[in-house]
Order: structure tokens, then sequence, then C-alpha cells
């Protein structure tokens, strides 16, 4: 017989909440980089001085870290709603 955590105990609980807020996080990033990159009127502000060129790099950045932090938030949220151990060792 497997161990596994009640669906309600404060465990699923802490993990849900903490799954939910490492996907907003994620999407925060993601939007942020999207941004950064979409924006024409932070274009004006960025193309004055070429001092600044690394921050479409950064916007990069931020839609590849957050596009992978939503993922595994979405697992692991995936992971303690079906009570799964396998997507939850994959993802902690």
């Amino acid at each position: 017989m497997r161990r596994t955590y009640q669906q309600n105990s404060g465990y699923a609980i802490r993990a849900r909440c903490f799954d939910c807020v490492f996907q907003l996080l994620g999407v925060a990033g993601l939007s942020v980089g999207i941004w950064l990159r979409a924006d024409t009127t932070f274009h004006q502000f960025v193309d004055v001085d070429n001092e600044f060129n690394f921050i479409f790099s950064a916007g990069y950045v931020a839609i590849c870290v957050g596009v992978v932090v939503a993922a595994v938030g979405a697992l692991g949220l995936c992971g303690t709603i079906n009570d799964n151990i396998c997507i939850l060792v994959t993802v902690y």
C-alpha cells in the first residue's frame, strides 16, 4: 500500500498555494518580457542610447524563464490536485 497524503491535509493545501504562487510568478515574468519586447513607447527611450540594448536581451530571458517557471508551477499544481507522486517527485 503506497503512502499518500489526504487531499485536504495541511500539506496538500500549502503545496497548492505554493504552486499557484509559483505559477503566477512565472506568468508575471512572461508578461514583463513580452512588455519589454512589444511596447513601442519603450523603444523610443531605449533607442536613444546604445547603453540600454541589454534590456532587449533581458526581455528574451524573462520570456524564457517565465515560460519554464509557469510550466513547472502548472505541473506541480496538477500533481497536488491529482495526488500523482510521479509528477510531484519530478517537480520537487
